[in-house]
């Protein structure tokens, strides 16, 4: 019976031995993406009554549905695991002997103070990531997402918007408000996004350039109704289909040749914002039923020049 982990919501999955140990480190089993995570942040071990997670000082915590590790802690299957801004689930497969009596169902992630909002949501993601990974250090990939991460925060703090996680190599950010002023906002990151981080560290910069690797990202915006609600130490985290939905436009940005698509609820009641995007027509998102009309920009420039408010 062999324990997982999967990511949330990229669904990546890891299988766990009899000792785990999750961190930012190179030496973990587990290694995420995120400066928020210390190096050696938990540890899951296998223990007579099943798998037990710890943790292992970390600078900002872990938490099992909600409730802080503060000591050994036995996991049930579908527990939800978070990690500063990492969230897993937990797995352990059914054992035949149990298949005529299945578990409880899955808890899921808790909301407090839970609102349904209408949102933008803006999902982006790092092009030909694995290309990177191949052709620095694990080590130097994590120096590089950093300067990534501390970028994507900026853009997203100066725009009143707010990033809700990074998946690895992704992100998801979203803002409360709908306004023309707002799409403008969002459009104006996407563009930023696209060409990577304009000012990087002289450090970061020249291994870029040793390597041959550059940072460019594909963006997917959306707008429709979120339940936002406090979760993980009381940060907000936004939840339902048009996460859903931003995720799979995001996917198709490789697919199609635009870095840049959004969804046609992107810009409704907002004519002039399609002047700098043009229609692809309906199209198919895997785990969607029904179409989406899709646009993309008509450039995929970081440039913001003369970017005014209720006008792209």
């Amino acid at each position: 019976m062999e324990a997982q982990l999967r990511q949330q919501p990229t669904g990546l999955t890891f299988t766990l031995g009899e000792t785990c140990v999750i961190g930012r480190s190179e030496e973990a089993d587990v290694q995420v993406y995120s400066s928020r995570v210390s190096r050696q942040h938990a540890m899951i071990r296998l223990h007579a009554d099943g798998y037990r997670i710890y943790d292992l000082d970390s600078a900002n915590g872990t938490m099992v549905n909600d409730r802080d590790v503060d000591q050994p802690t036995l996991l049930q299957d579908g527990d939800i695991i978070t990690m500063a801004d990492i969230l897993f689930q937990f797995h352990v497969p059914t054992e035949p002997d149990q298949a005529s009596n299945p578990p409880p169902a899955a808890p899921t992630v808790t909301l407090v103070g839970v609102k349904k909002i209408p949102i933008i949501a803006l999902v982006s993601d790092i092009v030909n990531f694995s290309a990177i990974s191949e052709k620095v250090t694990e080590e130097q990939l994590a120096a590089i997402l950093n300067v990534w991460y501390e970028d994507c925060r900026r853009l997203m703090e100066e725009s009143k918007g707010q990033i809700d996680k990074f998946m690895g190599d992704g992100m998801f950010g979203y803002w409360r408000q709908t306004s023309p002023e707002a799409r403008v906002q969002a459009l104006r990151v996407a563009r930023q996004l696209v060409g990577g981080p304009q000012h990087l560290p002289e450090g970061v910069a020249k291994l870029m350039r040793k390597k041959g690797v550059s940072i460019r990202c594909g963006v997917g915006l959306h707008i429709g109704t979120a339940a936002v609600g406090s979760v993980a130490r009381g940060e907000k985290t936004a939840l339902g289909e048009v996460v859903n939905i931003a995720f799979r436009i995001e996917a198709l940005t490789r697919e199609l040749g635009y870095p840049i698509l959004a969804s046609g609820d992107f810009f409704e009641n907002w004519e002039v914002g399609k002047s700098v995007f043009h229609p692809l027509g309906p199209h198919e998102l895997r785990g969607h039923s029904g179409t989406v009309e899709l646009y993309a920009s008509k450039s995929g420039s970081s440039s913001t020049g003369g970017v005014k408010p209720g006008s792209p």
